[in-house]
């Protein structure tokens, strides 16, 4: 099947919207739990988070707008058991992309590394 022209870089902006909201929901559940959790540095890994969701709550915000002003959308972002499912439509055509949940976390930690040491 060939694609219509644009759809690899739309494809790659749906994708770094996938990574950047499931790492928002990541670093909330986290920070909910590290409330809970008796640390000696508790104080300072909560900052952590917070500095870092400001990063992932700014980058996610870029990448829905330019999701918003090119020939496509995200029409449904669904969890499965081992996958999230995204159906999206780009120049007409919908299509839909499973990313493994194993493969997400594993982009979500890079993504949180590079935004840590601002690599």
């Amino acid at each position: 099947m060939q694609y219509p022209p644009g759809y690899d870089e739309f494809e790659t902006k749906v994708r770094q919207f996938v990574v950047l909201d499931v790492l928002e929901k990541v670093i909330h559940y986290d920070y909910k739990q590290l409330q809970q959790a008796p640390l000696k540095s508790g104080s300072v890994v909560a900052k952590l988070l917070n500095f870092t969701h400001d990063k992932v709550i700014s980058a996610l915000s870029q990448t829905r707008g330019e999701i918003s002003r090119s020939d496509g959308k995200i029409l449904q972002i669904e969890q499965e058991r081992d996958s999230r499912v995204v159906t999206f439509v780009f120049r007409g055509y919908s299509y839909s992309n499973s990313f493994f949940n194993a493969h997400l976390r594993a982009m979500c930690e890079d993504v949180f590394w590079r935004f840590v040491t601002d690599k």
